[in-house]
């Protein structure tokens, strides 16, 4: 489990807000991964976080058409 604050959290969530509903799971997921093992999670290495995250699920998710499309 990570803790973060408020300001955190906010960031968090509008990172994600671009993302369909089905694909926030796993951009939060992907925050997680790339926050393991930071201590403390400064915002510096969250926003670093929240980057890589869209990255990897723009990746990884960007051929998968939205089921809610077809």
């Amino acid at each position: 489990m990570i803790a973060l604050s408020d300001d955190q959290l906010a960031l968090v969530r509008e990172a994600a807000r671009p993302f369909p509903y089905r694909l926030r799971d796993p951009y939060l997921r992907a925050v997680s991964r790339a926050l393991d093992g930071q201590h403390p999670i400064t915002m510096a290495a969250l926003q670093r976080a929240c980057r890589q995250a869209q990255a990897h699920v723009l990746q990884t998710y960007a051929l998968v058409p939205d089921e809610d499309a077809v």
